[in-house]
């Protein structure tokens, strides 16, 4: 067809296995579904694709692929409906959300292009699927409102930018996974990013993650403790106002640069190949006098440590050196087992140092 409309009628049920192929455009303005118990595949092929109405909903589709008239990568799928429900939704070409929508993939949800809302709109993307990917930019062009994933199984963010206007909180355990290969570099952006499970490098690519928010919260291990999955870099951003909060025992990279201000919400082990660098202030959550382990060739304390709320234990390794250019440490155990430089006036305050 150069461009095929199903509207004004109460359900679009396919029987069979179906390509609908448009070249200009498809626009499905009811709702779209399977045959009832059959589970069939539905291919959509056409430079603008747009689904007005719930998809799946009372019966899903096996598989769901999005595409350009040819099966490419060009042209777009507009989202405009609050869920769609297949066990694999395959979108091949760049998708636009245009109504805060759930997309459930039983099996997989892969998105080979971008994600994007409709200009202006900033809507909602949630994600539920044991196996989430994201190959394209996602709000690169214009931010998704609130982005989530639920909690089961892995999403897999294989590009360079997520941005969102309101919030990311990724329930699963998140892989960076940057197809320029070992040391590709991604950017998440918005006011407040939650990683609520693991959160790890593509094995043996040692990939950059950087976290632009102003309320950053790790809740799962940074980093394989094996050193499979750690990073290159993990850096926080800083603006007036952001924190990060580390609510996990595990973070592994050869660089970690944290230049916002840093509550340890738990014991925690950090340890960096190369260097850790705390630009600002690093204090533990109100009352738990967490305990900070170092293991590093070279740490810095850029910001006073333990003054808002006391750390337990500040222990640093043995091997390489660290230098406190700040006035204030106070914990309950100051054990600093390597070489300390001091680089302006200090005062060290603990029952034991």
């Amino acid at each position: 067809y150069e461009m095929l409309r199903v509207t004004g009628v109460q359900t679009c049920a396919l029987p069979i296995s179906t390509v609908l192929t448009g070249v200009t455009s498809i626009t499905f303005n009811e709702t779209l579904d399977s045959a009832q118990t059959e589970n069939n595949d539905l291919t959509v092929r056409s430079a603008a694709t747009v689904f007005n109405d719930r998809v799946g909903k009372s019966s899903p589709f096996d598989e769901l692929i999005l595409s350009d008239a040819t099966g490419g990568a060009t042209g777009t799928s507009t989202v405009n409906t609050d869920e769609v429900h297949a066990a694999t939704i395959n979108a091949d070409h760049p998708v636009l959300i245009d109504s805060s929508t759930t997309l459930t993939g039983t099996t997989q949800v892969d998105f080979a292009s971008t994600v994007n809302s409709v200009n202006g709109d900033n809507r909602n993307l949630t994600i539920d699927s044991p196996d989430t990917l994201f190959h394209g930019d996602v709000g690169a062009l214009e931010n998704i409102g609130v982005l989530i994933t639920d909690a089961a199984g892995t999403t897999t963010i294989d590009t360079a930018a997520v941005s969102v206007s309101t919030s990311a909180t990724f329930n699963d355990a998140v892989v960076i996974a940057v197809t320029a290969g070992a040391g590709g570099t991604t950017t998440i952006s918005g006011p407040t990013v939650t990683f609520n499970n693991t959160l790890d490098s593509e094995a043996g690519e040692a990939n950059h993650l950087t976290v632009n928010a102003v309320t950053t919260s790790f809740n799962g291990s940074i980093g394989d403790a094996t050193g499979a999955t750690e990073f290159g870099t993990i850096t926080t951003d800083f603006t007036a106002g952001d924190v990060t909060t580390f609510d996990t025992g595990v973070l592994n990279a050869a660089n970690v640069d944290l230049n916002d201000p840093v509550i340890i919400g738990q014991n925690i082990v950090i340890t960096a190949t190369a260097d850790i660098d705390f630009a600002m202030t690093v204090n533990s959550s109100t009352g738990e006098k967490s305990n900070l382990v170092i293991v590093s060739p070279s740490t810095r304390f850029n910001g006073t440590v333990g003054v808002t709320d006391s750390l337990g234990l500040l222990d640093t390794d043995a091997v390489g050196t660290t230098f406190i250019n700040t006035d204030t440490v106070t914990t309950v155990i100051s054990d600093f087992r390597d070489a300390v430089v001091i680089e302006t006036d200090t005062t060290i305050n603990g029952e034991t140092s």
